[in-house]
């Protein structure tokens, strides 16, 4: 199973960008750049960050292959690894038979590769979009699409 990003979420990243520069044309007091940038502006930021997503994901899709060969894949997605509360290290996430495996994108500086073993994993919590997996050695927080789904599925399999 793929866990993606629901559409709304880019048409609503779409609107925010696009209300926040047409709020600064306001303040510049030029108000037809402000409903240009308000109507244009959102819709192809969403777009291209869209298109931005579906590239990461094909991209990631080679890694999924490599996975399969070796475990059972249950759920993947794109997720970010929390390093801090201001650091984020994005990248793909696989719940395969064995572990949750974070693997960061090769765009990404300063971040590495993650595997928790499910028989490690003491419990899972979600706050907003983020979902902390809690071991005896330290928590780990992604920020994940759909994050019910994936507290569901490995609360699930860490149960069995």
């Amino acid at each position: 199973m793929v866990i993606k990003n629901k559409k709304s979420a880019f048409v609503v990243s779409g609107l925010i960008y696009g209300c926040l520069m047409a709020l600064y044309y306001v303040l510049q007091g030029d108000v037809l750049m402000a409903l240009i940038m308000c109507l244009f502006g959102s819709v192809l930021y969403g777009f291209l960050l869209y298109l931005y997503t579906v590239y990461k994901e094909k991209k990631a899709e080679n890694l999924r292959k490599q996975i399969e060969t070796k475990r059972k894949i249950i759920c993947h997605g794109g997720a970010s690894y929390r390093k801090s509360s201001i650091i984020a290290i994005g990248g793909w996430m696989f719940l395969t038979e064995d572990a949750v495996e974070f693997y960061k994108a090769i765009d990404n500086l300063g971040g590495k590769n993650i595997a928790i073993l499910l028989d490690e994993i003491i419990s899972v919590s979600m706050k907003g979009k983020i979902l902390n997996i809690v071991t005896k050695e330290m928590t780990y927080s992604f920020i994940v699409p759909q994050v019910k789904i994936w507290k569901e599925k490995i609360e699930l399999i860490v149960a069995t």
